[in-house]
Parts: structure tokens; C-alpha cells; sequence
């Protein structure tokens, strides 16, 4: 499960409003279309622009022309440039632009706390470098300390350095690494404690904690607790579900596994770590089935194939 973004939740609704408020959005862009038409250097007005297209069509190419307009124009404004970013971050891939932005706003704002969290996520996503996300994510703690965004990230990085020294475990480093693995461990349950102190209900940081259980402590009760609570708040969670599986295939439970990665990527098809670890379950689903077979023939040694009687036909091979 990646890192957390800084952006504007997304709101669920029913089929009849979803097509009321596309109607609206329709209409909105065709308004701010005609104002940035009257204005072209408003920068406010191509931003909104860029958030009504993606909203209203997710058309990728043309809300970025319309951001380009916005961090162009007139006025220079940090939320512009912070939006910008988080469009980059999350529907383009383009983490090296995304970055220039949010160095933009920092250096108007040193204290922009979603700049700094963001920041943190490229380190950490893009750049696999835990040490310099810890020291983004310190930054932004400072200045709010009890954003729960940010501390869920930061229990995230502690959680993906402990994987990586277990990882790296040998028998010369055992002990160090143990102690550097569970010194990591516990401070990233603390961070992710704390952030559902605050918010029981946050489906990411549940799959979080339940993947830390699981992985470095062997819980699997507490972590499959905090699975299927995930799965409560967002059915849809599929990074739930493909953490959860992984736990219960450990356990043998190879069937239960194999449904819930199948349920996995009928909600998102192009999920590639529920689809590789299907592919891996099915494999051991099939070898479970031989060795079935191969252990009932096993206790037949002698079997000899039924003869054919005087004058009937013999027995068709199967």
C-alpha cells in the first residue's frame, strides 16, 4: 500500500446524483471556458477549470493544459501550485515536475504542510529512500503535529525500513538487526495507534497496521481484526483485500485466499500484486491437488485394472 497523498476527499453517491452533479460539471466548465476565454491569464479561473474537467470527464491531457495556464498565469498562488502538484503526483506519474511545484510553494511557504508530506511520499515511493522521507515527514510533525495524514506516512516509512532490515537479516547481523527491525516496528504501530486514536475509521491505516502484524509479528488474529475492520469501512479496499490474502494463504487457508484476490481484481482489474499473488495461489491450489491424488493412488500399490469377461468388448481407456 503506498503512501497517502495530500488532496480533497472524494465524496460517494448514487447513481441519479452522480448524474446530476455531472450535469453541473458540465456546465461549469463550459462557464469557466468562457471566462478564461474573457481572461486568459487568470490563473484562478484555469485552475478551476483543470478541476472540473477531471472531475466531470478525468480527462488527464487536457486538466493538465489547463494547470499549465493556471501556474503561468496571474495570480501566484501556492494553492494553485500545490493543486498542480497532486494532479502530477496522482494522475500522471510525473513525480520530477510534481516535485518543482511543491519546492515552488516551499519557498513561499516554508511551513506548507502538504508540499512537505508530499515531498516525503517521492522520497519514499519513487525513491525507496526511508531516511530522507523520515526527515520530511520530522518537518512537517513540527509544524502539525497531529495531521494524521502525515502520521500515517511516517508509520508507513517506519514499517517499510523495518521489512527492508529483516530482509537484509544474516547470521552475523541477527541481533542487531532484530533489534534495529523491532525498534522500527514499534515505532511505526505507535504512529499508526495514533492516528486511529484520532480516526477508528481510516481503511488505509487499518490494511497498514494489519500488514505490520502479520509480517513482523506473526499476530494474525489482531491483524486479521484489523483487516476485516478495513474491509468494513471501504469494501473495496483492495489493498485490504490482497494484504489479507497473503495472510490467510501463510495459514494454508489457500481457497479463502484465492476468493478474496478473485473479488480483488473484479473491483480493480489491473491491480498487479493481487494479480501476480493469484497466479502464485492457483499454483499452489493445483500442487495441493496432486499431491491429493497422488497420495490416494499411493494406497492401492497393487491395483490391477478390471479384466473383461469371455465375449464382452474390453474396457474403453479413460
Amino acid at each position: 500500500q503506498g503512501a497517502e497523498e495530500e488532496g480533497e476527499p472524494e465524496t460517494d453517491g448514487g447513481e441519479k446524483g452522480e448524474d446530476e452533479d455531472r450535469g453541473g460539471l458540465e456546465e461549469a466548465e463550459k462557464l469557466y471556458r468562457a471566462a478564461l476565454h474573457a481572461d486568459p491569464t487568470n490563473a484562478r479561473i484555469a485552475a478551476e477549470c483543470a478541476d472540473v474537467v477531471m472531475r466531470g470527464r478525468g480527462d488527464t491531457e487536457t486538466a493538465d493544459k489547463f494547470y499549465q495556464r493556471a501556474v503561468q498565469g496571474f495570480p501566484r498562488e501556492e494553492a494553485i501550485q500545490f493543486a498542480y502538484g497532486c494532479f502530477l503526483q496522482e494522475h500522471t506519474g510525473d513525480t520530477a515536475l510534481a516535485e518543482v511545484m511543491y519546492r515552488k510553494v516551499l519557498q513561499t511557504n516554508p511551513k506548507h504542510v502538504g508540499s512537505i508530506n508530499n515531498l516525503g511520499n517521492i522520497a519514499l515511493i519513487d525513491r525507496n529512500d526511508t531516511h530522507a522521507a523520515e526527515d520530511l515527514y520530522h518537518r512537517a510533525m513540527e509544524v502539525q503535529p497531529n495531521d494524521l495524514t502525515v502520521l500515517s506516512n511516517y508509520g508507513l516509512m517506519l514499517h517499510k525500513r523495518a521489512l527492508q532490515q529483516h530482509a537484509n537479516v544474516s547470521k552475523i547481523t541477527y541481533l542487531y538487526t532484530k533489534e534495529q527491525c523491532y525498534a522500527s516496528y514499534t515505532a511505526a504501530e505507535e504512529a499508526m495507534q495514533q492516528v486511529l486514536a484520532a480516526d477508528p475509521s481510516d481503511a488505509d491505516v487499518l490494511c497498514n497496521l494489519g500488514f505490520l502484524k502479520a509480517q513482523l509479528r506473526q499476530a494474525d488474529d489482531v491483524a486479521e481484526a484489523h483487516f476485516k475492520r478495513a474491509l468494513e469501512v471501504d469494501p473495496t479496499h483492495v489493498a485490504a483485500m490482497n494484504n489479507y490474502a497473503l495472510m490467510v494463504m501463510s495459514n494454508s487457508r489457500l481457497n479463502s485466499a484465492e476468493e478474496m484476490l478473485q473479488k480483488a481484481l473484479e473491483i480493480d482489474p489491473k491491480h498487479a500484486p493481487a494479480d501476480c499473488n493469484l497466479r502464485f495461489v492457483r499454483r499452489l491450489i493445483d500442487k495441493q491437488r496432486i499431491y491429493k491424488l497422488t497420495q490416494q493412488r499411493a494406497q492401492y500399490p497393487n491395483a490391477q485394472a478390471p479384466a473383461a469377461k469371455p465375449g464382452a468388448p474390453p474396457p474403453h481407456p479413460t
